[in-house]
């Protein structure tokens, strides 16, 4: 899984001397005194004097998105007790195993995180998840600050948790570069609470919903979108009724995993069956003249380009790219201000709303839309000058109705 900036070199002294930036920064993360394992040629295995003990199970790369669904059925199988961990330029993710089952899970990802699930199944609105967070900067978890405030029950928290494994697990199985590594044993006290969930059907759902995804998006595009019923005076299915019925054609499909609890991939896959019925038709997003719409759909589109950059080892090249272009870039400074980008790119929504309401107020819709547009599509840009015009021309096509979207009108 070769990488640019990650190389080192290791001299016939034995000492190991990186010779890129990325090699540099994660050795260096690692300082301290290490016992250097036997390993199979061409690999290097080497673990700490000062770890807990716990032997290193299973490790290896990932190369391919679904590759970690076959780790998951052998520790389903073996029924070890320890800690997945799986890693890759923008996020660490760790799933807590015993018996077959997972327990638990943490996660360095923002929208992953327990309060931004809670936000998208509709147990905790916008106001309280900025609420919430603000106290648990202090240092309570997320989940007990909101139980202390009176803002969710136990059981919130309880189905929460549940979802959050669940989604954890699930973007585990979309990674398509990095590494992962099984450790047995752990702390207990780590889990914040003892869920049990079969990894296998995990791992059965898990590539279900990849099918599923990858189908519903062809008419779909994403969450903002929004459903309406057409005028056909038969019943829909019974499965689908529920969904229907809240149906009004201003609600997003996003909006509505809210209101109904159920989250956005169960409404999506109703909508996409009412639409197959002709009982609903798919319209674009209405509200994307908001500045935290227009700031989450750009994020949607820098996702999927620094993913592509990535998984071809260019990821770095992006990153300095648009950070010159936005040091350049007229009125970027105070758009982009503490607003990030995050290690995949992305920018901080409700901080890039913010500052548009306070640097563009003469017309902040219309300069909006054309910062962010511009910004992405340079991003576009720097991907065809690293891999070629080819890529760039099949990253314009597959993000064409996200940017139609974006541009300034």
């Amino acid at each position: 899984m070769e990488e640019v900036g990650d190389l080192a070199e290791i001299h016939t002294s034995g000492n190991i001397e990186p010779l890129e930036p990325r090699a540099a920064q994660r050795l260096s993360a690692r300082a301290g005194m290490y016992r250097v394992l036997p390993a199979a040629p061409g690999v290097i295995l080497m673990r700490t004097v000062e770890h807990d003990g716990r032997t290193l199970r299973l490790a290896g790369e990932i190369t391919t998105p679904g590759a970690l669904c076959d780790v998951f059925v052998i520790l389903a199988q073996v029924g070890w007790r320890g800690q997945l961990v799986c890693s890759d330029e923008s996020a660490t993710r760790t799933l807590y195993f015993e018996q077959g089952n997972v327990l638990g899970a943490q996660t360095s990802v923002a929208g992953e995180r327990l309060g931004a699930v809670m936000y998208r199944y509709g147990v905790i609105s916008a106001a309280d998840l900025e609420r919430v967070a603000a106290h648990a900067g202090r240092g309570g978890r997320f989940g007990a600050v909101a139980l202390e405030l009176g803002l969710i029950t136990q059981r919130d928290v309880f189905r929460c948790l549940k979802h959050q494994i669940e989604e954890i697990a699930f973007a585990c199985f979309a990674q398509s570069s990095g590494t992962f590594c099984f450790l047995e044993g752990f702390d207990s006290k780590k889990l914040v609470s003892h869920q049990v969930i079969s990894a296998q059907a995990l791992v059965m759902d898990g590539v279900t919903r990849m099918d599923e995804i990858r189908y519903f998006r062809e008419k779909i595009p994403s969450g903002a979108y929004v459903p309406a019923r057409a005028a056909l005076t038969t019943e829909p299915k019974e499965e689908y009724r529920a969904t229907y019925q809240l149906i009004d054609g201003t609600l997003s499909i996003e909006e509505l995993g809210r209101t109904t609890g159920k989250g956005e991939f169960a409404i999506t896959k109703d909508v996409f069956g009412l639409a197959k019925s002709g009982h609903v038709l798919i319209h674009p997003p209405q509200k994307l003249g908001d500045p935290l719409g227009l700031a989450e759909l750009t994020n949607r589109v820098l996702t999927v380009i620094h993913r592509e950059a990535d998984s071809a080892g260019k990821g770095q090249e992006l990153r300095k790219g648009l950070t010159s272009f936005a040091r350049g870039g007229k009125g970027y400074a105070e758009l982009l201000a503490k607003a990030g980008p995050a290690p995949d790119g992305t920018l901080d929504p409700r901080r890039v709303a913010a500052n548009a309401q306070k640097a563009l107020a003469a017309a902040p819709e219309m300069t909006l839309r054309r910062m962010l547009y511009e910004y992405v599509s340079f991003a576009i840009f720097c991907v065809g000058a690293t891999l070629g015009f080819q890529k760039e021309s099949e990253l314009g096509t597959k993000l064409a109705t996200e940017l139609k979207e974006l541009e300034p009108r």
